[in-house]
């Protein structure tokens, strides 16, 4: 009988270790996964900011959707031209370009200095000694004027007031704080106690958004990305209708 006991005991015993040791290994896998789960995340999220926007937008791009009164349908449509202008603590990049769908042709500008950059389904090239070379963005703060955070700014920011412009139009005023910035643009929290960032949106007579001007002082001073100013004004015009960008990679 006592035999029995202490076989039963250590198949017992036996059976408790191969459970603990499943239950660890299953631990590690699901840590293991996770990781890289992570890491697909994180490659993502870089990857994405230089692409082109129409691989970003499709979740948005027929949102038909307001944002506090403010519709960015038209510039979804990824047809348009633009320029765009930031200042910081008075050093000025001007942005001049077009979008036509999956590709995209700009000059920036700074100083007296100017490049050629062209962008397609691969990513983003600037022209270098008649070469086109993989680049990055020309200024820190592209992701002001990317559509997919645009709109994210906008659905999340706050109605200060609107006022009607003169032969047609609106002025949208927005508030939206420097934390609820760095939880959209740089994916993280912060705890700040500080004045609203401002964004003024400009709408034609169709309420077409023609223009949207950020006042982000207060956001770049805080995040120590600048000393005292951060402006950006976005202009957009051809919506819809804009010349055929060719591929200059493929001359």
């Amino acid at each position: 009988m006592k035999e029995v006991k202490d076989f039963l005991k250590k198949k017992k015993d036996n059976e408790d270790q191969n459970e603990t040791e499943n239950s660890q290994r299953t631990a590690v896998w699901f840590l293991v996964a996770f990781a890289f789960f992570l890491l697909g995340l994180m490659i993502i999220a870089r990857t994405g900011e230089h692409k082109p926007i129409n691989n970003q937008l499709e979740k948005i791009r027929n949102a038909n959707k307001n944002s506090n009164g403010i519709s960015i349908n038209e510039l979804l449509r990824g047809v348009f031209s633009y320029q765009y202008v930031i200042n910081v603590d008075d050093k000025i990049y001007t942005i001049n370009g077009s979008m036509d769908d999956d590709k995209e042709k700009f000059t920036c500008t700074i100083g007296k200095k100017t490049d050629n950059y062209f962008r397609n389904m691969d990513g983003l090239y600037r022209l270098n000694n008649k070469k086109w070379v993989k680049s990055k963005e020309c200024t820190n703060y592209h992701k002001f004027y990317n559509l997919v955070y645009i709109y994210a700014l906008l659905e999340s920011a706050s109605l200060d007031h609107t006022s009607n412009i003169k032969g047609g139009g609106t002025e949208t005023y927005l508030l939206i704080s420097v934390n609820t910035i760095n939880e959209l643009i740089h994916n993280k929290e912060t705890d700040f106690n500080d004045n609203p960032s401002t964004i003024k949106v400009t709408t034609d007579e169709g309420d077409v958004v023609r223009m949207i001007d950020y006042d982000l002082s207060s956001y770049c001073v805080l995040n120590k990305t600048c000393k005292k100013k951060l402006r950006i004004n976005l202009q957009y015009g051809n919506i819809g209708d804009v010349d055929e960008i060719e591929d200059p990679l493929k001359k």
